[in-house]
């Protein structure tokens, strides 16, 4: 059917939605006050450089101490976040040495330990499109001093990596430009309410233009699976059947699959708020398998 074509459409753009150095006295780095401030800064120096260079990305050695390999990693690089910023929060952080029998690492190595590391990226690009807000957690974590202090990333230990991902209205209809299809949609407008989506626009069918109006929500069935389901949808102001939007969300569900992914991604959250799609997700180890 000629008008299933440009709806798949519609319903796809709603389912997306310097550097000192120098050793510091033991007095003040006992500092905690102190060592936040100090640590702060050359995290979110190291970070920026990491997150602004594929080769970077690859190289900080988080992927692989999450146990994927070099094959992975090199298709991870594709997704290097190049924020426009980003800004460091730090929860208890200890300066230790670790042993290179008990960690199997070449030699001694100076690290920073952190309980939980938070990096919060503004303006994330994500292929064509930009995404509004990512935060990437890294609890239990690792990094090399020595890398540090010459500002460069290089993970000793990960445990996991916690994601906190924002994506707006606008960043949503950006979407658009990635499908050829697109083109026969205008005037499009997305509107994200607390768990309700609604969209409105045109559509050419021909030579003809009709108008769409639809209003959906999410639907988790697992970490692994998300669904879209709209609620209701109108064409030139006619209610549509529920057998005919049934067959619609048969050719785009699920909104999110990750059952046969390589990465082990899991979503704990995804939400619909006023002005944005919130998700929370983790990138766990390859090999543990959620418990859900």
């Amino acid at each position: 059917m000629k008008l299933s074509k440009y709806l798949i459409v519609i319903f796809i753009l709603l389912s997306l939605v310097g550097h000192n150095s120098n050793a510091q006295s033991l007095e003040r780095q006992n500092n905690l006050d102190y060592k936040d401030l100090y640590w702060k800064s050359k995290l979110e120096y190291a970070f920026m450089q990491t997150f602004s260079s594929s080769h970077e990305f690859a190289a900080c050695q988080v992927f692989q101490k999450l146990d994927y390999d070099l094959a992975e990693i090199n298709q991870i690089r594709r997704v290097t976040p190049f924020p426009a910023s980003l800004t460091v929060e730090i929860e208890d952080v200890k300066e230790e040495i670790l042993s290179s029998k008990e960690f199997d690492l070449a030699t001694d190595t100076k690290v920073l330990k952190f309980t939980n590391l938070k990096v919060i990226c503004d303006k994330v690009h994500y292929f064509d499109m930009v995404m509004e807000r990512v935060t990437f957690g890294f609890p239990d974590s690792y990094i090399d001093l020595d890398y540090l202090d010459k500002g460069r990333l290089k993970f000793v230990k990960a445990s996991k990596i916690v994601l906190d991902i924002k994506v707006s209205e606008n960043d949503i209809l950006e979407i658009l430009k990635l499908y050829p299809k697109a083109k026969a949609l205008s005037s499009v407008k997305v509107t994200m309410k607390p768990n309700q989506c609604s969209s409105r626009g045109r559509v050419r069918l021909g030579i003809l233009i009709a108008e769409f109006k639809l209003n959906g929500h999410l639907n988790q069935l697992s970490p692994k699976t998300i669904n879209f389901v709209c609620d209701k949808l109108t064409i030139n102001g006619i209610p549509q059947p529920r057998a005919f939007i049934k067959t619609i969300m048969g050719y785009i569900n699920p909104v999110y699959d990750s059952t046969k992914l390589w990465l082990n991604l899991n979503v704990n959250q995804m939400n619909i708020v006023k002005g944005f799609v919130e998700t929370n997700a983790t990138i766990e180890k390859k090999g543990l398998k959620n418990a859900n």
